[in-house]
């Protein structure tokens, strides 16, 4: 005799998960039934109880929207005391993986932590250096597992900072997107043009100022594309290092979306 309720992928992975498992350990023993968690559904075994059914999954349902409620006050407290952090959606299988070994690879890399979320979305925080070298190490993971994929929606990038050498140029063309003050799109752009002309020639990437998609607060998007991940932050470091000479003391915040294609043949 069994019984079983349907779930969907990110439900199972937190089911699946310590966390969810813990819950799924508690519950069994407190309604005497075996819980068999499958990819797309939930079992019951040696039992026809409908009861039993109805009170596991309110219960698993209730703890899995408390433990995010939870992550995301974590994830919030985290980000203030890092100096930035990077966000990449994996496949639910991947990020699974990403969440088993998060310790390990956080003390590795000398990351503050790496938070992973049932959706896929993995967070990870530290200076830039700690967080390239974390990125190249869950990559390495998932091509030793043989799960090669690449992040599949933008990463985010918290405060602005300083490249490392260790960011991969095995990516394809990249594209940094990020707001600035309307005064900073102005220098940016120079007088007929000429500032974001002569960046592209030296830095040998595009740059498009998006001045008429200003928003309500007065910023302007800017997006940078070079050839792959390493010359596209090189060319982002060389000017807002640009805007610091002739903007003393920048107050605003920099969040940075990151799209890269698939490797050239």
């Amino acid at each position: 005799m069994v019984i079983s309720f349907k779930v969907d992928a990110f439900f199972a992975n937190y089911l699946l998960g310590n966390n969810g498992a813990e819950m799924v350990e508690c519950l069994e023993r407190q309604v005497g039934a075996k819980i068999k968690v499958q990819q797309d559904e939930v079992v019951l075994m040696d039992t026809d109880d409908l009861t039993k059914r109805e009170r596991i999954e309110t219960e698993l349902v209730k703890a899995w929207h408390q433990d995010d409620f939870e992550r995301a006050l974590e994830v919030t407290k985290i980000a203030e005391m890092s100096e930035t952090f990077e966000s990449f959606t994996l496949p639910v299988q991947e990020a699974a993986l990403v969440e088993r070994r998060a310790k390990t690879l956080a003390r590795n890399s000398g990351v503050d932590a790496i938070k992973v979320h049932g959706t896929g979305i993995v967070t990870v925080f530290g200076t830039q250096f700690a967080v390239v070298k974390a990125r190249c190490a869950i990559s390495d993971i998932i091509k030793g597992e043989n799960l090669a994929s690449t992040p599949t929606t933008p990463t985010q990038d918290g405060e602005a900072g300083k490249n490392s050498a260790a960011s991969q140029d095995s990516t394809g063309p990249c594209t940094l997107s990020f707001w600035v003050p309307e005064r900073a799109a102005r220098l940016v752009i120079g007088r007929g043009g000429h500032n974001v002309d002569e960046f592209e020639r030296i830095h040998r990437c595009l740059i498009e100022v998006r001045t008429p998609e200003k928003n309500a607060d007065g910023n302007v998007p800017v997006d940078i594309t070079s050839k792959n991940i390493k010359s596209t932050y090189d060319a982002k470091d060389a000017l807002f290092r640009f805007l610091d000479r002739h903007i003393p003391n920048r107050d605003w915040p920099v969040r940075v979306d990151i799209r890269c294609a698939d490797p050239i043949p």
